[in-house]
């Protein structure tokens, strides 16, 4: 979590581009790279006394296009190793 909604856009900001230079080293080209989802959002505590921020989230989806299933694990390989928290379908 972070303070606010630009430093946690920035904090993304960074891990996205270490895992879309981790997919070019896999040869995949950016137009088989396609973000499917974004959104920041604040989390809150609540409590008898109200809502109290935890702080701000963003979670930013990639599609990822390839047709060369000999390289799945190593291009998840290289996702997670770069920043990515899910890997899915």
């Amino acid at each position: 979590m972070e303070k606010s909604a630009e430093l946690s856009k920035d904090k993304n900001a960074a891990i996205i581009d270490k895992i879309y230079a981790a997919l070019y080293k896999e040869s995949i080209p950016r137009e088989n790279i396609k973000t499917e989802y974004f959104n920041i959002y604040e989390e809150f505590d609540w409590t008898e006394e109200g809502q109290k921020s935890k702080g701000f989230k963003t979670v930013h989806t990639l599609n990822v296009k390839t047709t060369d299933f000999n390289s799945i694990g190593d291009i998840i390989d290289a996702s997670v190793g770069a920043g990515a928290t899910s890997i899915q379908n």
